[in-house]
């Protein structure tokens, strides 16, 4: 039986900035790389007081721009790693989990690819992971980024 191969023509890279999200990059990177697709980076904002956005100041009207500013940096800091791939970035406010499904819907995502970050188990049973989540909502297939558990020395990949 011969399947059609799929056409991905828009994938999609979640990123909170982390460690283990940079190590989803090169996996995403190539994805689109290989299928000849369109890269989104998104991060979406959740926590203007967030210690990846800096020391806060004393108004929220300035926490918040700060937030914004910090995260175009961070993602700027991406977007170098890309070349000429063909990619778009997007940074949102809200939470987390409708964004991200928000913005598949929007772009016509193809596929999803975000890292685990390989949260304890109670953490996981108490908040639920955000990767969890997705791959439980998305309308499309979801790459998850396994990220190395230093505890058991397993590998990245």
């Amino acid at each position: 039986m011969a399947l059609d191969s799929p056409r991905l023509r828009n994938i999609l890279l979640t990123t909170d900035f982390s460690p283990s999200s940079a190590l989803a990059l090169p996996y995403a990177r190539l994805m689109a790389e290989r299928m000849g697709a369109t890269l989104y980076l998104l991060h979406v904002i959740n926590n203007p007081l967030a210690p990846r956005y800096g020391p806060p100041p004393h108004d929220y009207d300035a926490i918040v721009n700060n937030a914004r500013a910090r995260a175009r940096e961070l993602m700027a800091a991406y977007e170098s790693e890309l070349g000429g791939l063909e990619h778009h970035t997007i940074i949102r406010e809200g939470e987390v989990l409708p964004e991200i499904l928000a913005v598949a819907r929007e772009k016509q995502i193809d596929t999803i690819v975000m890292a685990s970050h390989g949260e304890g188990l109670l953490r996981h049973l108490l908040l639920g992971s955000t990767a969890r989540n997705v791959l439980l909502s998305a309308d499309c297939p979801v790459y998850i980024i396994r990220v190395a558990d230093e505890r058991r020395g397993s590998r990245t990949h």
